[in-house]
């Protein structure tokens, strides 16, 4: 009896790690770890990596302001609101355009699709009810995503200092 009670244990816990292995393949790995294993591959000079992570994060703000103006766009409960989150999607397309086509120049691999950064902030401010709240919370999300911009380009501006533009 001893040993029934023991296979059957044995046979369960197969079958939780045989579930949760397969869970985790499924799993798709983030868009931004991607870009940024796949730059580490490629770059040995600790500028271009600086140069790559650059990309990488700036790339992720902008693809932010994309999703999340489309989503102002359909929930916004003012047209400033709307409109608002019409120009983010134009802008930072513009901005993603124009840094893809630098990121190709450069060999340097972006992300394209949603980060989970991104998910996140699409799924905290879906959640919102369309009016006010949806509108308070969506105009805080733009003020603090622009300063993480400002403090990313801040940290990257040092280095061009005194440099000829490309």
């Amino acid at each position: 009896m001893k040993k029934y009670y023991t296979f059957l244990i044995q046979a369960a816990l197969l079958m939780v790690i045989s579930f949760a292995t397969s869970s985790c393949k499924n799993k798709t790995p983030d868009a931004e770890t991607q870009a940024m294993k796949s730059n580490e591959a490629k770059f040995d000079n600790k500028l271009q990596e600086k140069d790559a992570e650059f990309m990488v994060k700036a790339a992720e703000l902008s693809l932010e302001e994309i999703i999340l103006g489309k989503l102002a766009e359909q929930k916004g409960g003012s047209s400033h609101l709307v409109a608002l989150g019409k120009m983010m999607q134009l802008h930072h397309q513009k901005s993603i355009d124009e840094l893809t086509a630098l990121a190709k120049t450069k060999m340097i691999t972006i992300p394209t699709t949603p980060t989970n950064d991104i998910n996140e902030a699409y799924s905290k401010l879906d959640k919102k009810t369309a009016g006010k709240e949806f509108d308070k919370t969506y105009a805080d999300m733009m003020v603090e995503g622009h300063e993480r911009a400002i403090r990313l380009f801040e940290m990257i501006a040092p280095a061009f200092r005194g440099k000829p533009q490309a």
